[in-house]
């Protein structure tokens, strides 16, 4: 964001951002996150690594851990976009 500030591109009257797991609570203006319980991915982690050690099958593929959406100051509302946006 502060390179969108130094490119005189205000947020979010311009443009949106959203970050991930956290980063950038301490940014003007608070920003947008996608929040994950990073205990979670290490537990899931830590016990599908014990698994392997022992020799015990692991199944590729994806695990889904639950996030959580924490709206700040750095999206704007539909309601506050230009008449003509690229979501249209």
């Amino acid at each position: 964001m502060e390179a969108l500030a130094m490119a005189s591109i205000p947020v979010p009257q311009q443009i949106s951002v959203v970050g991930y797991d956290d980063l950038g609570v301490k940014t003007t203006p608070p920003m947008t996150t996608i929040r994950v319980d990073l205990d979670e991915v290490g537990r899931l982690a830590l016990e599908a690594l014990y698994r392997r050690i022992e020799g015990m099958q692991v199944k590729a593929g994806q695990t889904i851990v639950p996030v959580e959406l924490v709206v700040r100051g750095s999206t704007a509302s539909r309601e506050m976009l230009p008449e003509r946006s690229v979501l249209d």
